[in-house]
This record gives C-alpha cells, structure tokens and sequence, in this order.
C-alpha cells in the first residue's frame, strides 16, 4: 500500500510540474504589461526572442507531464467508468493542445514579421492560416475542458473517492472561468493570470486534489 502511495505522490507531483512548467513557457510567450486587446494577436508583436526560445521548450518539457497528472487523478477517482471518462477526455484534451501550444513561437514571430514588413497585408494570409488550422484549436480545449468537469463531477458525487463531495464544484472549468474573471474584475492582478490561463486553472486543480490525497489514509 506505501508503495503504491509513493508512486501516486509522484504522479500528483509531476501533474503539479506539468502546470509550472507550461504555466511559465506560456507566461514569457504572452505576458504584456499593456494588457491583451487592440488587434489579434498584437500583444505579442515584442515578445525578445529569448523569452520565444525560453517559453517554447518550457512548454514541450512540461507538457507530457499533464498525462501523469490526470493518471494521478484517475487513480484516486477509484478508476470507475466515470473516473476512466475523465482520464480519457484529458489524453484527448492535452494532446489538442499540445498541438495549440507548441505552435505559439512561430505566431509569435509570424506577428513580429507582419509588425516590421513593409507590405504587412502579405502576411495577413499567414495568420488568417494560423487562426483556422491552430487557434481554434484552443476553443476545442476549452470544449473538452468542459466535458471533463462534467465526468470529473459525476465521478466525485457518484463514484467512491477520497474526494468530499463538495470537491465537485472545483471542476477545471470553474477554475478556468474564475481566471478569466480576475482578468475582468481585477486586471491589474488577472493580468499575470490570462496569459496562462489553462496552466494556472489546474496548478489550483491539482493541487486540491493532491492536497486531499495527502490527508487521505486509502
């Protein structure tokens, strides 16, 4: 039983990795103090390149280790169907956007380009491309996100966890919209949180969970 406790805690653990690792590769490659709206895409026009390099394989490093997260949460959900729906929605969900944000160097530069050319329109075609093939790739996430918390809180109130019941509400959806609304009410601080915004969701997701496992005796 100790052993297959320490090799959960390493799973948690790794989960609570992949949101730091990923959360700061996100936070260098979108960060503004100017805050995120005008055009699409323009709060990224001077990114250094230092940080493009950093915040790239930050993200590659990272993100792999969101699939021993949601093993850890697997296991602790009693691995029931409900559980396994969970597991399942998130290989899909983080495959997706691995996909997104491996992709958000080249936008990066792709807007730095359009910023400095002396014909931006020529590579207006570039982005339009980027916004149908890669950046609706992040509304599929948000999609997916959406349906994990629903099996997440049918697992939590109908399965046999070491969850309280009232552990249902922090669904990774509600997390996620709570960081879009500090943005909204708070922007001073929601700022340093929408950059990253999936990451910082789960960094208080995987956290809760590890925390209860730790108290947890099963």
């Amino acid at each position: 039983m100790q052993t297959k406790r320490t090799h959960l805690r390493l799973f948690g653990l790794l989960g609570l990795a992949a949101t730091l690792l990923v959360g700061m590769g996100e936070f260098l490659m979108h960060f503004s103090a100017q805050g995120y709206g005008g055009e699409p895409f323009s709060y990224l026009a001077k990114v250094p390149d230092s940080r493009i390099t950093w915040g790239h394989f930050l993200m590659v490093a990272g993100l792999p280790l969101y699939f021993a997260g949601y093993w850890f949460i697997y296991q602790t959900l009693g691995r029931s169907r409900w559980a396994l729906a969970v597991l399942v929605t998130a290989v899909v969900s983080f495959s997706t956007g691995g996909i997104w944000v491996t992709s958000r160097a080249m936008l990066v530069k792709i807007v730095q380009a359009r910023a400095t050319a002396t014909d931006a329109a020529a590579l207006d075609g570039l982005l339009v491309f980027y916004e149908n093939h890669y950046e609706i790739l992040v509304q599929a996430l948000r999609v997916l996100i959406l349906l994990l918390s629903f099996f997440w809180v049918m697992a939590v109130l109908k399965g046999r966890t070491i969850y309280p019941k009232w552990m249902a509400v922090f669904s990774p959806i509600l997390l996620l919209v709570m960081v879009f609304l500090s943005y909204l009410l708070l922007p001073a601080f929601g700022k340093y949180l929408v950059p990253t915004a999936m990451n910082a969701a789960h960094l208080a997701f995987f956290g809760l969970t590890f925390y209860h496992f730790s108290k947890s005796n099963t």
